[in-house]
């Protein structure tokens, strides 16, 4: 993967190659011993049709023409119980070779936040993924608390972005 990126809203199209990438990446992780979408029934909970249903809220990351990641984009989320108006950061994903796609795609939630009139970004993922951790630290998101969902024990990150 070599090639500009170039992100879009998705298309109902899309769906088959987003649904792959979590696939793909739920491999991954069980292969490498990450715990996040692996362990905690991410595909009960997010099968393919509520990808379908959802379309309208994802984004994606092309690269010569493949789709190398995704991300929905969302402006609720009833895990963050202040209802403080934010973007929401939700199923981020990219393909195993695409490098810097991730950074690509949050990069372009920060412009969407600020063109929708937000200062806010927020995110979870799972506690204990010190990878990812890191990630979003690294990528300016400072952690807030822990939440609990069923099996799921979740960390909130925040991202102040300015006008």
């Amino acid at each position: 993967m070599s090639g500009q990126t170039i992100i879009r809203r998705a298309e109902m199209r899309d769906v088959g190659d987003i649904f792959d990438l979590i696939i793909e990446r739920i491999e991954w992780m069980n292969k490498v011993g990450i715990r996040q979408w692996n362990t905690d029934g991410y595909l009960d909970a997010f099968p393919r049709e509520y990808y379908e249903k959802n379309i309208g809220s994802f984004y994606i990351a092309e690269q010569d023409g493949k789709i190398v990641g995704a991300v929905a984009l969302y402006e609720s989320d009833e895990r963050w119980p202040d209802g403080e108006r934010a973007i929401y950061v939700h199923h981020l994903v990219t393909d195993l070779t695409a490098r810097g796609a991730g950074r690509e795609l949050l990069a372009f939630a920060e412009k969407e936040a600020m063109r929708r009139g937000m200062t806010k970004i927020r995110l979870d993922s799972e506690k204990g993924n010190e990878k990812l951790a890191k990630y979003y630290a690294d990528s300016g998101y400072t952690e807030l608390d822990e939440f609990c969902e069923g099996e799921y024990i979740g960390v909130r990150r925040e991202k102040i972005i300015s006008q």
